[in-house]
């Protein structure tokens, strides 16, 4: 952001109407005050989605999605904020002139990048070199059209020590640059050499197709691991990164359901035969990031790994970690011994669309792909045990249930058993101590944090976010005096709270559409986008603002009555003396008969 002036930025801005802009992807149609269509970011039958004239903001009430213009395009193509922003001007034919002063940190990132596609252009080269003739024979006999290769940019890394150093040397990058790239390696003597030598390559994509990483399959009788890949860097993490979803998210999109393999050949080989909503890790156990990753274009993922004991465990934790973002998992069972790239060596996408159409729900896999483990007592209830603290760590509390359930049917378990085992770890992994003077915010999920409010303490807290984004001076200046520090701490919406707080002790009013482009979370700007677009002008009063507050405290006291009702029947069933958590009770109560809150409209 910093690479455009702030004044252009907000000249782009003003000069791409969002309703104008939007109905380039989404047919509107007005009603009221704003308009409406058919969400360009999931399927929808009824049109849900909402662009606000007056506000200039979108918004879809299924699911969830918002923001403002240069937000939208990011979103819709899925550029970057600067490059969205160069789009939305050469729209709007105004002319860009980028800052002098860019930091450091991003002439870096830049510099890495082109390190990498200098890289990619070698490695292709070499690839149809004849000294490479047998890797690329190699590949063609694996299965891999001219087209495939092309597509996927595959090439080959020779057995030299400096076929990529000598490129990139000539860029006159520092040493610290060419050392944090992870393309070579410094010599002790100084200099550097090639990090991938004699090795089939695979470029490693971002979502905008450009190459970040690679990944390496050792050739012929060389020595060294089957696999090498790039090391993290600043454009490459493992952990937050897809093999093939630049190719495949249209697709994936399209359908909302995306095939997960392990391998950059499996990947390759289920494309070419017609399966494009393909994706695959990076050389590392599948995370929760990737997983929210997936979750962004699709609704159900077919998890197909390895037919092996080692590929089904992978797709176990796999599965949990896909299960724990809210997405429908099936897992497709490869036949042992295979992969879904030698799958299709014998057989074709007929006989892989069948294994499709047979794939299992998460727990009936589980069950099957551990049946050596049900033939005692003892290995059965180990099993159990084991599989409901997996279940433990998960976040969505109706789908550990449900899935504890579906345990203990197919194993023939008291349901009650297991629930109370399943209770019981959850206890162990959210334990948290009473203290009456300070009692800590419950840690979840952020997609947990900024889910509808529930509680009345929660709408009033949802009420004073609204009012934070109010253009009203008086009763910004008031909730920015009356609101503390040491409030927020205890609230539900505490990460929302701290980021409207902090920004209008700098800036009051706010200003809608400069802080929608400074969020960089999707979630979180999804939900400040519903804040703006359910604003209540009716209701931006200092006393609305007050009995909000007085209902959150009115709550927090009930919360703290409830925990030391609990506490005193734990301390008498244990004989022991309850009297302090009584007269902390009463205090309570006292408290709680003065503040008498209204009730707040939503």
């Amino acid at each position: 952001m910093a690479l455009i002036a702030e004044h252009i930025i907000e000249q782009v801005r003003e000069a791409n109407d969002v309703v104008d802009v939007v109905s380039d992807y989404v047919q509107l149609k007005r009603s009221g005050r704003n308009f409406f269509g058919r969400c360009p970011f999931h399927n929808e039958k009824t049109p849900s989605f909402s662009v606000s004239p007056d506000k200039q903001i979108y918004h879809c009430f299924g699911c969830g999605a918002g923001g403002n213009v240069i937000n939208f395009i990011m979103e819709h193509e899925r550029l970057d904020f600067l490059s969205s922003v160069k789009l939305l001007a050469d729209r709007a034919n105004i002319h860009i002139e980028t800052d002098s002063g860019e930091p450091r940190k991003k002439d870096d990132r830049a510099s890495i990048y082109n390190m990498h596609e200098i890289a990619a252009r070698v490695f292709e080269r070499q690839l149809n070199e004849s000294s490479a003739k047998s890797a690329k024979d190699y590949l063609l006999k694996r299965g891999l059209s001219e087209e495939t290769l092309k597509t996927f940019r595959v090439g080959f890394a020779p057995d030299s020590w400096d076929t990529v150093t000598l490129e990139v040397m000539k860029l006159g990058l520092s040493q610290d640059v060419l050392t944090r790239s992870g393309l070579l390696m410094p010599k002790n003597g100084g200099g550097y050499y090639d990090r991938f030598r004699n090795r089939i390559m695979f470029p490693i994509m971002d979502i905008n197709g450009k190459v970040q990483a690679f990944g390496g399959r050792i050739f012929g009788e060389a020595d060294g691991a089957k696999y090498m890949n790039s090391p993290e860097t600043p454009i490459y993490h493992k952990g937050r990164t897809l093999f093939g979803l630049n190719q495949s998210r249209d697709e994936i999109r399209s359908s909302r359901t995306a095939i997960l393999v392990e391998g950059y050949m499996d990947l390759i080989r289920l494309y070419q035969e017609g399966f494009q909503n393909v994706v695959a890790g990076t050389g590392t156990a599948f995370t929760p990031e990737q997983a929210g990753l997936i979750k962004r274009f699709a609704d159900k993922v077919l998890v197909c790994y390895d037919g092996d004991a080692a590929g089904q465990k992978a797709a176990q934790k796999a599965g949990l970690t896909l299960l724990d973002k809210g997405l429908d998992v099936r897992i497709i069972q490869i036949p042992k011994g295979e992969d879904p790239d030698s799958f299709f060596d014998e057989k074709d996408t007929k006989a892989f669309q069948k294994l499709i159409g047979s794939a299992l729900d998460f727990m009936t896999f589980v069950l099957r792909a551990n049946q050596d483990q049900m033939d005692s007592p003892v290995k059965r209830t180990a099993f159990l045990e084991g599989m409901v603290s997996e279940l433990a760590v998960m976040q969505n509390e109706i789908l550990r249930g449900m899935l504890a359930g579906q345990l203990a049917d197919e194993m023939h378990v008291p349901e009650e058993a297991v629930m109370g085992l399943l209770k019981r770890q959850s206890k162990r992994v959210r334990r948290s101590d009473y203290t009456p003077d300070a009692r800590p915010a419950p840690q979840q999920a952020q997609s947990n944090m900024l889910r509808r409010p529930e509680s009345g303490a929660e709408k009033a807290e949802f009420e004073l976010l609204r009012l934070h984004l109010s253009q009203d001076e008086s009763l910004l200046n008031w909730l920015t005096s009356t609101i503390g520090d040491e409030d927020i701490k205890a609230f539900h919406y505490v990460e929302i709270f701290q980021m409207l707080h902090g920004r209008l002790r700098k800036e009051l009013p706010i200003n809608h559409s400069r802080l929608l482009d400074e969020i960089e979370s999707a979630e979180i700007r999804r939900f400040i986008a519903r804040l703006i677009n359910e604003a209540r002008p009716d209701l931006e009063s200092i006393s609305h603002a007050h009995q909000c507050i007085k209902t959150v405290r009115w709550w927090a006291i009930q919360r703290e009555m409830d925990e030391l009702k609990q506490l005193m029947r734990d301390a008498d069933a244990r004989g022991e003396d309850s009297q302090e958590y009584f007269r902390r009770k009463v205090e309570l109560q006292l408290e709680q008969r003065d503040i008498k809150p209204n009730p707040t409209p939503m």
